[in-house]
């Protein structure tokens, strides 16, 4: 067994926790918390153009809900639309409570996201969708993320001595992925694994585990438990391969962190020798290869590039080669490109939304995170998922004032598009006086226009 801690980068630490559990039968490895849930909506069947691809169509059960096609830039972004997008706008609704240990519920619409959530990642690597939870995995699921809430802390083998302790929550702790983290939101960071405990990206691959059949999930306020013990299906490891970042089109917004680790799994392989390549407009890059660690899901080589992705209109190829895999006593060779492409027009990082968003909470961190990186693309995600303009650090800052504070005026902009209030006060502070006492005229007059007249400052 063993556990690992690690923090995300946000304005308040996301946690996750791993933990990996043997048994005589089967060997699993469980992580963080995470929530899953069942989903009615579109999921879909799997293919790719390109002749030479290795990725598989998903089985016939997914192919009534929604047609997704790697080689076809439309057809991915669309899909990034619908699924990704739409599954970070329901709010939570969980209805428990940690001062009564009342373990509460999920609304079938937020576990339907999350669930959504989770199967945009697998279906984008060309795998079989989760068709629905299991719901007496989802209720001990909830019990352990109370657990997790309560004690403001998480492990995979809770005592008595925690706060609204139960025996099904103990359980759902040691068969669970565990984050400090809600929902879909939790679902991006365990597939971006950061920190460098986490250098074999465990989240990661349970995520994207091919022969993964069953799931059940928990969502409190701040914690999520995803149950990933649960039946495995031979039918579904029928794939040669999974890639992360996948073959085909991919969306680069959700690749842009510095550290992000790549992966690429092979069911029973040995890595030991394995020669990795990474080549881009003609220049070839560096690989940095990750200690490997096995019982994971599926033998996975990990490693880390000083690749950097472009954030401009272009279409960026890359093509990444694996020599000297052995599987099976046999020795193979991988070849596939990723064309990673902006999933916003210019036009877009300026507009506001096109329909109405619901906010969600769950993504108030990664809003006050990224306003302070000045990246109008991550926030623009992130705000189409649902974050709130208006999140605000427990000091008193709300992002708009942060982003004024820095000078970072496209994400002040942005921010104002999507509805953050222009007129907030802050102990005398307001945007418009941040922007004042930084002499930018562009912001200056942005602000003033949206009041309505030219407010002089007091002093």
């Amino acid at each position: 067994m063993n556990e690992t801690w690690s923090t995300f980068d946000l304005g308040k630490a996301v946690r996750l926790g791993m933990i990996q559990n043997w048994f005589v039968s089967r060997r699993y490895s469980i992580f963080f918390v995470c929530t899953f849930i069942s989903l009615t909506p579109l999921f879909g069947q799997v293919k790719l153009d390109n002749p030479e691809s290795k990725l598989p169509e998903t089985s016939k059960k997914s192919r009534m809900f929604y047609d997704l096609n790697h080689g076809d830039k439309t057809s991915v972004l669309q899909f990034y639309k619908e699924f990704y997008l739409k599954s970070g706008r329901i709010p939570n609704g969980w209805t428990g409570n940690t001062k009564t240990c009342q373990a509460g519920e999920n609304t079938s619409e937020y576990n339907d996201a999350t669930l959504q959530r989770i199967n945009y990642y697998r279906m984008m690597a060309g795998l079989s969708p989760i068709s629905s939870f299991v719901e007496e995995f989802n209720q001990k699921a909830i019990r352990s993320s109370l657990i997790m809430e309560a004690q403001g802390s998480l492990s995979h083998y809770p005592t008595s001595g925690w706060h609204c302790f139960s025996e099904a929550g103990k359980e759902a702790a040691g068969k669970s992925n565990l984050a400090l983290e809600a929902g879909a939101a939790s679902i991006d960071s365990y597939i971006l694994d950061p920190g460098a405990s986490n250098y074999f990206v465990g989240h990661r691959r349970w995520i994207l585990f091919p022969s993964l059949a069953t799931m059940g999930t928990g969502s409190t306020k701040n914690a999520n438990s995803l149950w990933v013990m649960g039946e495995r299906s031979e039918s579904n490891a029928k794939v040669p391969f999974v890639a992360w970042p996948p073959e085909g089109y991919v969306p680069v917004d959700l690749f842009l962190d510095a550290n992000y680790r790549w992966s690429f799994s092979v069911a029973k392989a040995d890595f030991s020798k394995t020669k990795i390549s990474m080549t881009s407009n003609g220049k070839t890059f560096s690989v940095i290869k990750e200690k490997s660690a096995s019982g994971f899901g599926d033998n996975t080589i990990v490693w880390r590039t000083n690749l950097r992705l472009n954030q401009n209109d272009n279409d960026q190829k890359v093509k990444v080669t694996l020599e000297n895999v052995i599987v099976s006593g046999e020795t193979k060779s991988y070849s596939y490109d990723v064309i990673f492409f902006i999933p916003f027009s210019s036009e877009e990082l300026t507009e506001g939304p096109t329909e109405t968003i619901s906010i969600n909470p769950d993504f108030d961190s990664k809003v006050l995170n990224i306003v302070f990186k000045d990246d109008p693309l991550q926030l623009k995600k992130i705000l189409e998922s649902g974050g709130n303009p208006n999140a605000m650090q427990p000091s008193g800052w709300s992002a708009l004032l942060i982003a004024a504070n820095k000078n970072h005026t496209n994400m002040a902009k942005l921010l104002v598009l999507y509805g953050a209030k222009v007129n907030f006060n802050m102990n005398g502070w307001t945007p418009l006086k941040f922007a004042q006492n930084n002499g930018n005229q562009e912001l200056i007059e942005f602000f003033e226009k949206i009041l309505g007249s030219k407010v002089k400052d007091s002093d």
